[in-house]
């Protein structure tokens, strides 16, 4: 077994990684690359075909293989901008990223940059939510996502787009809801019901109050907005979501 230490060269920017791998023979390709989870990143993105590979060093041993990478892979090697290395030699490439890390802020907005402006489809996020159903979180999962979430606001844009997103899918006459059809059981029907007990009457924060004439002019406006269909039975017009619910097939004057 010979025990070797490579370079992985980026020929686009000149960025390198340095690894250990071991092999039974120099001259066999034995399809390995590199084992680094950012290396392997920014391969799937420029391309195999943009990177040249070099054995730096050959051992008989693996320890000697394991001294030579911690040598060459410090900590100064991880901080540099032009490497792809995360940890220092003899931890492997795999980790998970930390904050505090000496590439934490440049691997985010990487990560962010690549996922910005991406819009899923109908079909992914539909396989998403049938991975993720049926899924029940333990009390301590429950109360991390809380603690983490409490406190914080959503900023103006945030909101914006979220409004937007849903006006779009409420218009949509392809829409389906996912509560069509289902019934809820005598259980569900009481925890819902428990839930919104202390809201309820007096308890709810609209009790004994109206809306602002401002705040009634913005719902009139959103409402004025929504897309309007006709129903071919009755002759009615409706928005998308009372269309579902009143016409087309559902429609008392259908023959």
């Amino acid at each position: 077994m010979l025990y070797t230490i490579y370079r992985l060269t980026n020929l686009i920017d000149g960025k390198i990684y340095v690894g250990k791998h071991q092999t039974v023979d120099l001259a066999i390709d034995d399809g390995y690359i590199a084992s680094g989870s950012y290396v392997n990143a920014a391969i799937r993105k420029h391309g195999i075909e943009n990177f040249k590979r070099d054995v730096i060093f050959v051992f008989d041993d693996e320890k000697e293989m394991e001294a030579k990478e911690r040598e060459i892979v410090d900590e100064t090697f991880v901080s540099r901008k032009d490497t792809y290395n995360l940890v220092v030699g003899g931890q492997g490439g795999k980790i998970a990223l930390y904050e505090g890390h000496p590439k934490y802020d440049e691997i985010r907005r990487k990560i962010g940059d690549a996922h910005r402006g991406r819009s899923l489809s109908r079909e992914h996020r539909k396989a998403i939510g049938d991975s993720q159903r049926g899924k029940k979180r333990n009390d301590e999962t429950k109360s991390a996502i809380s603690s983490s979430l409490l406190g914080k606001r959503k900023s103006p844009e945030a909101v914006e787009k979220r409004r937007k997103s849903l006006i779009n899918t409420v218009n949509d006459p392809n829409y389906v809801s996912p509560m069509r059809g289902r019934k809820l059981s005598e259980d569900h029907r009481r925890k819902v019901s428990d839930n919104h007990a202390d809201i309820s009457g007096s308890k709810n924060p609209m009790f004994g109050s109206s809306h602002s004439e401002d705040a009634k002019k913005k719902l009139s406006n959103r409402a004025k907005q929504r897309v309007k269909m006709t129903c071919t039975h009755c002759g009615k017009e409706a928005d998308a979501s009372n269309f579902r619910r009143w016409h087309g097939d559902n429609c008392k004057m259908r023959m």
